[in-house]
């Protein structure tokens, strides 16, 4: 994952230990820069244009808000990731992207352990927060099959994959990099990627800007100690998937 030492293709003057630290830092402040740009505009725009609620045929306006931002944005990490990697001669296993093994134990473990997070921070955590700020965090609404159909390929393209791929994939990596090989390297990098992921969440709220930083320390945490970025993708897509369907069985 540590791909502080590789050589650019390209760019023979980031050789340099020095420039090359520089140039990390760089490349995450501007990549952070226009993915929280994609993320508010888009957001912003189809509020204005009113082009939400077609989307999921009049269903949910947050699942059809995330579905359009899934589409832009994910080609937009996708790009940043190869893009560096190529210009860097890293592999995508620098990333963490190695398949797991054994495969049964890593898909039930991934499932029983996004259903108990799910629990923890929505049936438990929230609930608290909720009366300690006195308001309610944003959900999307789940009224029908369709919709639940669509909010389970969004938990894990937009959470999952996305939003992994991003921040505990390529942000850790890049932050860490910058700060080189010290001991508080990998700490600071995964705090600055957590905070980050709850501010991105600002449209949730208080409580929802806490519980979905509680959710990336869990992330983070499990990505961290396994080295496997599929690990806490399918960890995330199971955690949003698991809410959607208490939201379809109306829980709170």
């Amino acid at each position: 994952m540590d791909i502080a030492n590789t050589k650019a293709r390209r760019w023979p003057f980031l050789d340099n230990w020095a420039t090359r630290q520089l140039s990390f830092a760089l490349e995450a402040a501007i990549v952070v820069f226009f993915f929280v740009k994609l993320d508010k505009l888009t957001y912003a725009g189809l509020l204005k244009l009113d082009l939400i609620a077609p989307i999921t045929r009049g269903t949910s306006p947050t699942t059809g808000m995330i579905a359009l931002i899934t589409s832009v944005s994910l080609l937009f990490v996708a790009g940043t990731l190869w893009l560096s990697q190529t210009l860097r001669t890293a592999k995508f296993v620098d990333y963490g992207l190695q398949w797991p093994v054994p495969f049964r134990r890593f898909l039930i473990g991934t499932l029983l352990g996004g259903i108990v997070l799910q629990l923890f921070i929505g049936q438990a955590l929230m609930p608290v927060l909720e009366h300690f700020f006195q308001s309610k965090a944003l959900a999307p609404a789940v009224p029908d099959l369709f919709s639940l159909l669509v909010a389970f390929a969004l938990s894990f393209i937009a959470g999952g994959l996305r939003e992994e791929l991003f921040f505990r994939g390529y942000l850790i990596s890049r932050i860490r990099n910058a700060f080189g090989p010290r001991s508080w390297a990998t700490p600071a990098a995964a705090g600055i990627q957590i905070c980050l992921f709850g501010y991105l969440h600002s449209y949730q709220g208080p409580v929802g800007i806490i519980a979905t930083g509680a959710s990336a320390v869990a992330f983070t945490a499990v990505f961290l100690v396994t080295g496997n970025l599929w690990v806490s993708i399918m960890l995330h897509g199971f955690y949003d998937a698991a809410g959607f369907v208490l939201l379809y069985l109306g829980f709170k």
